[in-house]
This record gives structure tokens, sequence and C-alpha cells, in this order.
């Protein structure tokens, strides 16, 4: 049985989304200020989802049910 460690995920996962990103931009032919925003882009949305994501846990919001009991009052 083959076993994968969480840091081969991370650097398989990181490693296909270099390979798809090559991909794409060689197939739309995007010009390198369409592809260093798109890069900023997704860094700041990611960066603002860990900040959610931590405000949430610091309050208490630790899971799904957490978030559906709130919505629900």
């Amino acid at each position: 049985m083959v076993t994968i460690t969480p840091d081969q995920i991370t650097v398989y996962g990181i490693i296909g989304s270099l390979i798809l990103l090559a991909i794409i931009i060689y197939f739309t032919r995007a010009k390198s200020r369409r592809i260093v925003g798109a890069i900023v882009g997704g860094l700041v949305v990611g960066l603002l989802i860990i900040l959610i994501d931590w405000t949430a846990s610091s309050l208490g919001y630790n899971s799904k049910t957490d978030l559906q009991k709130l919505s629900e009052t």
C-alpha cells in the first residue's frame, strides 16, 4: 500500500497548480501584466480567507455546524 504524507500532498498540489498555470498562460497567450494581476489578486483573496477563518475561529465558530446554527437564529 502506498502512503502519501501531507507534505507530499502539498508539494504535488503546488507542482500541479504551476503546470496548470503554465498551460493556461500558453494557450491564452496572456501578457505579463495580466498574469501578475491574476497572481496578486489570488494572493489577496487567499489572505482574506485566512483572515476570515482566523477571526471566526477566535470567535468560537470552528465548524460548519456552528455557522448553520448562527444562520438559523
